[in-house]
């Protein structure tokens, strides 16, 4: 049986608990259904699979089993997860044992990120599994927040490590994210779609090397140049889109930056 979405609404059959042999997928665009809607469809039939979102410039994947969310993960245009940088940024390790990790991965391709870091002692399954749960969440919020991308859901059983497996309730994810509305509703004023391409303002010039940016920040800094989107820039660096986003928008509150089109941006990198 299949549902396919590419209209106005994606319906889909509760799976029949009598039976292993239905197959449910979705396909369609995450312009044509809310994505809490989507999330609620799959968690009130309790579908097991796994819900694929891709666009531009990363795909997201979710493991679902009985209607909840056990993983989420990104990977970006080169297929580099971010949870390396991610567990930098929750302060798990430095930014030298993660290019320690992934020289070693380099040597070993199918040895996951984690499993090299917790081998090398830097981690702790615990530590692993905490910084999954969390960059999950703000997956999924990215999603909320920023709709974009065709989807696709697959009936079949996802393969979960156990070691590294968790359990999101998606009605309190739905609620969160209508917590969270009116910051997206503003945010998404000013950042309609990941094609938006930002450059500097030139009254802002003296202020794109200020010392009060952390490193990542100068690094999202440092790729503004009046020609990449917003989505290009979310690719290169190690924040999930949602985070990426909240940063620049502050920076166009601050008339910091402005949509190429605007003015005559300066392209000058920090």
């Amino acid at each position: 049986m299949k549902a396919d979405a590419c209209g106005t609404t994606a319906t889909c059959a509760c799976r029949d608990r009598e039976s292993h042999h239905v197959t449910v997928e979705l396909r369609g665009e995450l312009r044509t259904i809310r994505v809490p809607d989507l999330l609620q469809l799959l968690a009130s039939c309790q579908h097991t699979g796994t819900l694929i979102v891709r666009n531009g410039h990363d795909q997201k994947s979710l493991s679902i089993r009985g209607g909840k969310i056990f993983t989420a993960s990104c990977l970006d245009r080169d297929n580099k997860n971010k949870l390396g940088r991610f567990l930098v940024k929750l302060g798990k390790l430095s930014e030298e044992q993660l290019s320690q990790a992934l020289a070693r991965g380099a040597e070993y391709p199918s040895k996951p990120l984690g499993e090299a870091l917790i081998e090398m002692e830097i981690v702790s399954k615990e530590d692993i599994r905490e910084a999954l749960r969390i960059q999950a969440e703000e997956i999924i919020y990215s999603l909320m927040a920023f709709p974009e991308g065709r989807f696709e859901f697959f009936a079949e059983e996802p393969a979960i490590d156990p070691e590294q497996m968790f359990s999101l309730d998606v009605m309190g994810l739905v609620m969160e994210s209508v917590r969270r509305e009116d910051e997206w509703q503003r945010m998404r004023a000013a950042i309609p779609s990941m094609d938006l391409v930002l450059g500097f303002a030139s009254r802002s010039q003296g202020s794109q090397t200020s010392e009060e940016y952390a490193p990542d920040q100068k690094m999202i800094l440092g790729l503004i140049n009046g020609q990449r989107t917003v989505g290009e820039i979310c690719a290169c660096v190690p924040w999930v889109d949602f985070e990426v986003c909240s940063f620049l928008y502050c920076l166009i509150e601050d008339g910091l930056l402005i949509a190429v089109g605007d003015e005559t941006p300066c392209t000058v990198n920090p």
